[in-house]
């Protein structure tokens, strides 16, 4: 069963202003934790309108998140925007309802298929081809 749910966008300009607010610290979990997002916001390949974090909400509730290191692929003297995926997760009561599935596809999305995944466990992994 795939789920209605919103989508709210950090962007790298904004991750440090995140961190600060009431908005990142009323949720039973942070998704991001504030020495990643300090360092993330400081990533020298970063432009500060990429976007670094995508919520999912259910209504009020924090429900999941994916977060981006945004990136850039050096080939054939061409410089292309890319990134790296560096988490995901889903509160467990929520799981198995396509909010993995809708997170990656809007990364893929985001930054036109090009995206990178490492060092994931093998359920992130199942979740990313899913999305084809």
């Amino acid at each position: 069963i795939v789920m209605a749910f919103d989508l709210k966008y950090i962007r790298v300009g904004e991750l440090e202003n995140f961190i600060n607010s009431t908005e990142y610290t009323k949720h039973s979990f942070v998704p991001i934790s504030k020495s990643r997002a300090i360092s993330h916001a400081h990533n020298p390949r970063a432009d500060k309108n990429d976007t670094a974090l995508i919520l999912a909400y259910d209504e009020k509730k924090l429900i999941g998140y994916l977060g981006i290191i945004p990136e850039y692929l050096f080939t054939e003297n061409k410089k292309i925007k890319t990134c790296w995926l560096s988490c995901m997760w889903v509160l467990p009561e929520y799981r198995r309802s396509g909010i993995a599935k809708n997170l990656l596809s809007d990364a893929y999305r985001l930054y036109n298929g090009l995206v990178f995944i490492t060092n994931y466990i093998p359920q992130s992994k199942a979740a990313f081809f899913k999305t084809g």
